[in-house]
């Protein structure tokens, strides 16, 4: 699964691979606004209870990131 932000978009992409040749298809399984910090039910709704778990995690991570970045001027973001 990946989490892809687009503008005020997050799109949640499911990656199913085929066991025969390799190739990998993209599916974008669900999309939300970027501006909410938890899972849209909607988007519990379409993915599998381990992808649920995935995007949390990656909410959290987003959520902290945006903080650090939010506390630190923006001469030491450039670097």
């Amino acid at each position: 699964m990946e989490f892809i932000t687009k503008g005020e978009t997050i799109d949640c992409i499911r990656i199913i691979k085929d066991k025969d040749s390799g190739k990998e298809t993209q599916i974008n399984v669900a999309s939300f606004n970027a501006g909410v910090d938890r899972v849209p039910p909607h988007v519990a709704a379409e993915l599998f209870i381990e992808e649920v778990k995935e995007l949390v995690l990656w909410l959290e991570d987003r959520k902290k990131l945006q903080s650090k970045l939010e506390m630190q001027s923006i001469e030491h973001t450039k670097t």
